[in-house]
């Protein structure tokens, strides 16, 4: 599971929950996702994604994979 390594750091993951699970359960268990701070963190992660979404459609950040050293 996901969230066993960082719950023995005494942190909380902040992973997406699979809320589409058809075959599987979520590696997120309730206990994570029933605080507020696990609701304020996945709209800043929407936030974030948001940008990086921006950047491969419109900034050319696709690009950087075909560039490096010679």
């Amino acid at each position: 599971m996901v969230g066993l390594g960082a719950r023995a750091c005494s942190t909380t993951p902040h992973v997406a929950q699979n809320m589409h699970a058809t075959r599987a359960k979520s590696v997120i268990h309730q206990r994570t996702t029933r605080h507020a701070g696990y609701t304020v963190s996945q709209m800043k992660r929407e936030l974030i994604q948001e940008g990086f979404g921006w950047g491969q459609t419109i900034g050319g950040l696709r690009k950087l994979q075909h560039r490096g050293r010679k």
